[in-house]
């Protein structure tokens, strides 16, 4: 079975970002000043500032550190991302017309330039961590998420990763990459599941899918917790595995927001064919205690 399909199967789960414009125009004469917008490089700055209590050259060599990433990424913009997308519509046409070693040359050029454009930010968090004591270290790692998953999902299930994973719109070889990942977990030199999330985090990913997935990952083990503390009965139970399998095989085929959508549409069913009114109310409770801490979820790649 190949590793896009094992995905959808199975399912029954730092600071990247366009560089901000300044604000267009000068103010009218007479008119009050707005203040200048901030960078993304300076917000980013400020931020680590704060959480870090930067000292003299730390500072400077943060500064530096940001302002660099974000003029690559800058850009990587005007240039990377025209010919990600250029490749990906490239891919789907071969494809099409079955022109295998195409599509096996399209495949490693797109995966190329994911893993330049996942360079940028390597560098950047090794220059910061540079800049940094032992304990300002620890705590950057755990505030951008380089401390491993197990800070943000310590024991997430493999259906919660599949279902936030089958959301990205991820091309057919990443899909093969997590799967083998994940179904290795457990096994001899496996690892764990967090070993495995950053493994796929930092090596199958590009930034914007990596940023899109810390995101989504806890919005799913949220809802699937929400029906979880309810203890279905076994035939409520068998339904809503099947209601989600169906929204996994749909999601499979569609790119963000579309699959997001679908995922949406699937627990909006659930609450209406699989739950009783008290349920519901029970459900809604949790979910109301633990708002959600999503964005929509953006295309990244397009095939």
């Amino acid at each position: 079975m190949n590793g896009s399909r094992w995905l959808g199967a199975l399912v029954v789960g730092s600071a990247v970002a366009a560089m901000a414009l300044p604000a267009a125009g000068a103010p009218r004469q007479g008119s009050k000043a707005k203040p200048a917008q901030k960078s993304q490089a300076q917000q980013h700055f400020e931020q680590l500032d704060e959480a870090l209590d930067l000292k003299g050259p730390q500072e400077a060599q943060v500064r530096r550190a940001l302002e660099d990433f974000y003029r690559q990424l800058d850009q990587w913009s005007k240039t990377g991302d025209q010919q990600i997308k250029a490749k990906s519509r490239a891919l789907a046409l071969a494809k099409k017309t079955g022109n295998d070693k195409q599509v096996k040359q399209l495949r490693a050029e797109i995966a190329e330039l994911q893993r330049r454009q996942k360079g940028f930010t390597a560098t950047m968090h090794e220059q910061v961590l540079a800049a940094l004591d032992e304990q300002q270290k620890a705590a950057y790692r755990r505030i951008s998420g380089l401390a491993g998953p197990a800070s943000a999902a310590p024991s997430a299930a493999p259906d919660e990763v599949r279902e936030a994973l089958l959301q990205l719109g991820l091309i057919d070889a990443q899909k093969k990459q997590a799967a083998a990942r994940l179904s290795a977990v457990g096994k001899d030199k496996g690892g764990t599941m967090e070993e495995a999330l950053e493994h796929i985090r930092t090596n199958v990913l590009i930034p914007q899918q990596a940023e899109a997935f810390a995101k989504l990952l806890p919005e799913v083990r949220r809802r699937r917790e929400s029906l979880a503390r309810l203890q279905l009965p076994d035939g409520q139970a068998e339904r809503v595995q099947r209601i989600l399998a169906e929204a996994a095989a749909g999601a499979e085929k569609a790119y963000p927001p579309e699959s997001t959508a679908i995922f949406t549409a699937a627990y909006e069913r659930i609450d209406k064919e699989v739950l009783t009114a008290t349920q519901r109310r029970k459900r809604q409770e949790f979910l109301e205690k633990s708002p959600p801490a999503t964005q929509p979820v953006e295309r990244v790649v397009e095939e």
